[in-house]
């Protein structure tokens, strides 16, 4: 996939473009600065939970989705192509045309997903932020049977799944900053 060489690409400008001061060699966070306050999307819930008003854009896209596959000319094709392309030949869709108005659309769709990133969770561009999400859409639309709708509800789950088990991380490792260990954690001394 392609998604390691636009990572690297924005790491690259994010060093040499839009780094206060010119270029880094060697940084923990690549990051520009904060966009203004009056920019950032709205928070839905507090803080520690990234949930924000990008959610209602997400859904509202999801369900244009929806009518745009199951409703029109241009979404049957894109089904057909995408399931056989001979079928879709021997139907008379012209394949090469109809995959690469697929891939403007998903690129337009991931470039909205970033800047809901940029300008709702983070408030800045942090590069390398995506890594590992094409294959966390991969899980999404397995999970969700590639159905518009039910992608809604399966990134939901993932998206909890996944901020649960951070909670729990950061719990447990607090816990044992403390000195109190995890329930099952048992810890013996032997004496000899």
């Amino acid at each position: 996939m392609l998604d390691y060489v636009v990572v690297v690409l924005t790491k690259l400008f994010a060093c040499h473009l839009f780094l206060p001061g010119g270029s880094a060699v060697r940084a923990v966070e690549v990051a520009t600065k904060r966009i203004a306050k009056s920019a950032e999307i709205p928070l839905l819930v507090p803080p520690p939970h990234p949930l924000n008003a990008g959610l209602y854009l997400a859904v509202i896209l999801a369900i244009l989705a929806h009518v745009f596959f199951r409703r029109t000319v241009a979404g049957y094709r894109l089904t057909v192509a995408g399931a056989s392309d001979p079928f879709a030949r021997y139907g008379g869709i012209a394949v090469r045309k109809v995959g690469l108005i697929a891939f403007v659309i998903s690129g337009m769709i991931a470039g909205l997903a970033g800047g809901i990133e940029v300008l709702g969770s983070s408030g800045r561009f942090v590069a390398g932020f995506a890594k590992g999400l094409g294959q966390n859409g991969i899980l999404v639309a397995l999970l969700g049977k590639a159905h518009p709708l039910g992608v809604i509800f399966a990134g939901f789950f993932l998206r909890c799944t996944a901020q649960r088990l951070i909670c729990a991380g950061a719990h447990d490792q607090r816990r044992s900053q403390c000195g109190h260990r995890p329930a099952g954690h048992h810890h013996f001394i032997h004496e000899q």
